[in-house]
């Protein structure tokens, strides 16, 4: 597998790991023998979410998608659920909410940024931090994983997602100082949720000065020009 991430690389060490499985699955699905090279990526990535969650998910609530769904041999990737595809079979939305699954979420999601517009992994069971490779997908529109039970910040490299309209964090464990500067660069985004974490210090003027139709923090963080604080 070319083009991936550094963290990658390393976690092919493990043959236990997530993504050696998922490569093992990709080397021998025929399916995936038929399609370009850029799709066998789309399928790597997507197979490393689905080791991740069956790895975790001890009782197998979620086989019903990871299991049963995913991962099917002769299986286009655009019929898995939760997967929505452009005229080119590239995934531009990944909507997996509210459906219990455990597990982390995948640096190797960013190789799908020359696609990928819509993320959502709301209301599920997903710990660890936000990978910073996600920063790499520059034409998300909307990214929510709220309700979740994510550490860790956002990473700076959000500060690159210009296209980025929604962002939903609320309702995990997020720390560390407040993102000013991410938020501050983000050109499109006009609804930021970032309530019920534990962010540290206070929303800058810088922030306040972007006059976001929607903007929900924690009381505590003094932002005066939230739309509403909790």
């Amino acid at each position: 597998v070319s083009s991936t991430t550094s963290s990658t690389e390393t976690a092919l060490n493990d043959p236990q790991s997530p993504q050696s499985m998922a490569l093992n699955w990709l080397s021998i699905d025929a399916y995936s023998s038929t399609v370009s090279d850029n799709r066998k990526l789309q399928r790597f990535a997507l197979a490393t979410l689905s080791y991740e969650i069956l790895n975790t998910d001890t009782d197998r609530r979620s086989r019903n998608l990871a299991a049963d769904t995913w991962l099917l041999e002769q299986e286009d990737e655009c019929s898995w659920t939760g997967l929505f595809c452009d005229t080119q079979k590239r995934i531009t939305i990944l909507n997996l909410a509210q459906r219990g699954l455990p597990g982390k979420l995948s640096p190797e999601l960013s190789l799908l940024k020359d696609s990928l517009q819509i993320f959502d992994v709301t209301k599920n069971a997903l710990t660890g931090s936000i990978p910073v490779e996600f920063g790499q997908l520059t034409l998300l529109r909307v990214f929510r994983v709220a309700d979740n039970n994510l550490s860790g910040n956002i990473p700076p490299s959000f500060a690159q997602l210009q296209n980025l309209m929604h962002l939903n964090v609320h309702r995990n464990n997020l720390s560390g100082p407040f993102p000013n500067y991410v938020l501050s660069q983000m050109a499109s985004l006009s609804q930021a949720r970032l309530y019920y974490n534990y962010f540290s210090d206070s929303v800058s003027q810088e922030v306040c000065d972007r006059g976001l139709r929607v903007f929900e923090v924690d009381c505590a963080l003094n932002a005066t020009c939230a739309s509403i604080c909790f």
